[in-house]
């Protein structure tokens, strides 16, 4: 599951992975609650401070889940 945590009014719906799904950062832990324990997160936000190791991806991982951060360009460069 790949999870957009940047704005949605602008950033978001100027780009965004396929299938990415918008999520503020602070309804992540209960977004990935939601969405079940059985699911890899993959994490993306503009600058990568959000979705890093520092960020919700640490967090995630921290309550059992398993959670990446990407950097957004080579996101893009993937889609």
């Amino acid at each position: 599951m790949v999870i957009d945590l940047r704005s949605r009014g602008g950033e978001y719906e100027a780009w965004h992975y396929p299938g990415a799904v918008n999520v503020d950062v602070d309804k992540l832990v209960s977004t990935a609650e939601a969405m079940g324990r059985d699911r890899v997160y993959v994490l993306y936000c503009s600058r990568g401070g959000l979705s890093s190791r520092w960020g919700g991806a640490l967090e995630l991982r921290r309550l059992g889940f398993r959670a990446f951060s990407i950097d957004i360009d080579r996101l893009r460069r993937l889609s």
